[in-house]
């Protein structure tokens, strides 16, 4: 329609500005994820004469591999959910002990701007290790920054660096209390 001074309503309209669109975050998504993994700490080993402390145990740094899965929820621009995966390695060991993979739950909270969601996590992580006499487990809390982008709709893209507090045993005579630091990039779907 035009008004008297020539402009039409759509001119009008574009003149103004609309507010940006938000890419959708929600739903159930899934993936899978390649990056890197250190740790360090100490080793509390249980002797005859009594326990003896040995700090500053690092792991060889090693390739890690995984897969990841979760739900979200969308209100604006805040987004919110949980999500679990599991990581393996391929040689993540310092001396006789090796830890073979990771659990985690989390928690996820953050900001959408377009297509990109900046997140943080909280949650709890499980590790389970082996040496030559038994195999233990390690456990405790994680958290951790990531950043996502949808390239599509339904395809993701995203960069994940996760910590994680954890003790526990390497066997009935070597505990352990020290990180495991993650940085994954990663690739999935929304469903």
């Amino acid at each position: 329609m035009l008004h008297a001074n020539g402009s039409t309503a759509a001119a009008e309209q574009f003149s103004h500005g609309t507010a940006p669109v938000e890419s959708s975050f929600a739903g159930a998504f899934g993936g899978l994820e390649y990056g890197g993994a250190r740790s360090s700490g100490d080793l509390t080993i249980a002797t005859i004469g009594g326990p003896t402390f040995v700090p500053g145990i690092s792991f060889d740094d090693d390739d890690t591999f995984g897969v990841f899965a979760g739900y979200n929820f969308q209100s604006n621009r805040f987004v919110y959910g949980a999500e679990a995966r599991y990581l393996t390695f391929s040689d993540f060991k310092s001396l006789p002990f090796e830890i073979d993979g990771i659990l985690d739950i989390r928690g996820r909270a953050g900001l959408a701007t377009g297509s990109f969601l900046f997140y943080g996590t909280l949650g709890w992580s499980w590790a389970f290790t082996s040496s030559f006499t038994t195999d233990g487990d390690l456990d405790g809390l994680n958290y951790g920054l990531g950043v996502e982008f949808n390239v599509t709709d339904r395809l993701m893209i995203s960069l994940d660096h996760t910590f994680r507090d954890m003790q526990g045993d390497f066997n009935r005579n070597v505990a352990y209390d020290g990180d495991v630091e993650t940085l994954s990039g990663r690739v999935g779907l929304r469903f």
